[in-house]
């Protein structure tokens, strides 16, 4: 039994009154609702300025030259000891 069958006809004479006297806005009140401006969006995203990400790029740069040195500085005071041994002859 699907629940449209468990209607009876007291819902369709509720449903047509109900519909029937459908509230009307005044004319007033209806101007007054066209006239609101819709409201702004609360958070817009915007570039940032090229003086700041000129700035981000030199510092990242500037990172990756400082870090590319202190690899290598770190990494020549290691001795590497070979793994294949001079041949004698």
């Amino acid at each position: 039994m699907s629940p449209l069958e468990l209607v009876d006809d007291r819902f369709d004479k509720l449903a047509e009154e109900l519909r029937a006297s459908r509230p009307v806005a005044p004319v007033a009140l209806r101007a007054q609702v066209r006239a609101l401006e819709p409201p702004g969006p609360r958070w817009t995203f915007r570039w940032p300025s090229r003086r700041v990400v000129l700035a981000l790029a030199g510092a990242a740069l500037l990172a990756s030259f400082v870090a590319a040195g202190v690899t290598g500085l770190s990494g020549s005071s290691t001795k590497q000891l070979s793994a294949v041994k001079p041949k004698s002859v």
